[in-house]
């Protein structure tokens, strides 16, 4: 698509400049000031939810593990400590699995609003 002179609407393709916004500069700036400002506070909640998620599994994994290591030491082999050792690992299971299967996303990240 080429841009002639009898169309005065640039094409689809052409980037807006700050130089067309003409009387309406300082709308345009706090426009994409505000803009980028909210981008750039849901990129630092994003991070900050996946670190907090990241820290929760490793605190579960650790205990978990911690727990069998214990049990396993003090104890013998027996239907009670192989029913633990199931629960624990099945539990640890679920908590590395859920986050990729979208069990734990929040409402700003599936596009829905929670009031809806």
């Amino acid at each position: 698509m080429t841009c002639s002179a009898a169309d005065d609407r640039p094409p689809d393709w052409a980037a807006l400049r700050l130089s067309d916004a003409g009387d309406a500069k300082p709308g345009w700036i706090t426009l994409l000031t505000t803009e980028h400002f909210n981008l750039q506070t849901q990129r630092a909640a994003t991070i900050g939810e996946a670190n907090g998620r990241a820290s929760i599994f490793l605190g579960a994994l650790s205990a978990g593990l911690i727990a069998l290591g214990f049990q396993g030491a003090a104890t013998g082999r027996t239907a009670g400590t192989t029913i633990f050792e199931v629960l624990v690992l099945s539990s640890l299971a679920f908590l590395g699995v859920s986050p990729s299967c979208g069990a734990w996303r929040s409402p700003s990240t599936t596009g829905s609003s929670p009031s809806a």
